[in-house]
């Protein structure tokens, strides 16, 4: 769980690092309370300000006492080297940052029907690189990365699906791109064709965080990729809709699903399931005597006295 924490802490970093970085008088008109909203000029400033950003989410969770708010350790020493983590991560970022520029697009969000289903999410980043549009996903973790993830991978086949339905459903963000040829050309055609047709001029990537440097991995999508996203959906569902949702859990990261509402019914559902068998039980272990009268109606008095209003 504490990993989570890091990871959403370097993504949050990432989306908000040109908004936060100035030069060094405008660093130094913020600390000192003028509220320029600059917190770092440099690598070394940037690295500072994320443990200081990771320290202040350690201390809140253990303050708060709220139960989605607590961080999950695997043991004493992980915060510690979690932070470690941060401190060799932070100047390599800093730096690829820079050297990258501003995206095209951070943390994009999209949302469209294909069949009879509805697709939502956000991507990372969205660049123009090489002259190629590449589609960034950034991860902290282990930083081996095999084909079958790299060729494979659900969550970047399905950015690619999402990119694919804004260059066709939207003239201004495929401008953007610089694909309004792609969408003039397609028109109202199936969403697959655009996927394929986009083959080879958008790219997606994945951005390894750790390791000794930070190192990027690109492959390319088409339809088929979709397709079998399309049908790994569909089994998911399918068993979803015969078993029943899997085992309900709660944490940092319900927060930003946009289905923690049915894992709430889940648990809202075991609460009532449990606390009527723990009813039943204590009621059918009591004493007869004891049993009447603990089901005995209160009078009118009673009920008046229970009800009345305080001021």
């Amino acid at each position: 769980m504490g990993y989570y924490v890091k990871g959403k802490l370097l993504h949050d970093a990432i989306y908000s690092f040109w908004d936060r970085l100035g030069s060094k008088d405008d660093v130094k008109s913020d600390y000192m309370k003028k509220k320029t909203g600059k917190k770092y000029s440099n690598a070394r400033e940037f690295t500072n300000y994320l443990v200081g950003w990771w320290w202040k989410i350690v201390k809140g969770a253990e303050k708060s006492k709220k139960l989605e708010n607590k961080i999950v350790w695997r043991d004493e020493k992980e915060k510690w080297k979690i932070k470690n983590d941060i401190r060799k991560i932070a100047p390599k970022l800093f730096e690829k940052l820079v050297e990258d520029g501003k995206p095209l697009f951070s943390e994009h969000s999209f949302k469209f029907k294909y069949g009879e289903e509805i697709y939502e999410g956000r991507i990372d980043e969205i660049r123009r690189k090489n002259g190629n549009i590449v589609i960034v996903d950034y991860k902290s973790g282990n930083p081996d990365v095999g084909e079958l993830k790299l060729t494979h991978d659900p969550q970047l086949t399905f950015y690619y699906f999402g990119l694919a339905s804004q260059v066709k459903s939207s003239r201004l963000f495929a401008e953007k791109l610089g694909l309004e040829d792609v969408r003039s050309k397609l028109g109202e055609r199936n969403l697959l064709e655009y996927c394929d047709a986009l083959s080879g001029r958008v790219i997606t990537q994945l951005t390894m965080l750790e390791g000794k440097n930070i190192q990027e991995y690109q492959s390319s999508r088409r339809s088929k990729d979709i397709e079998e996203l399309i049908n790994t959906i569909k089994i998911i569902k399918g068993s979803i809709m015969a078993i029943g949702m899997p085992p309900a859990e709660w944490g940092r990261k319900c927060k930003d699903c946009p289905v923690a509402h049915h894992c709430e019914r889940l648990h809202e559902q075991e609460y009532e399931e449990g606390a009527k068998k723990l009813f039943l039980l204590s009621d059918s272990s009591l004493p007869l005597n004891i049993k009447n009268n603990s089901q005995k109606k209160p009078t009118r008095k009673e009920r008046n006295l229970r009800f009345k209003w305080k001021k």
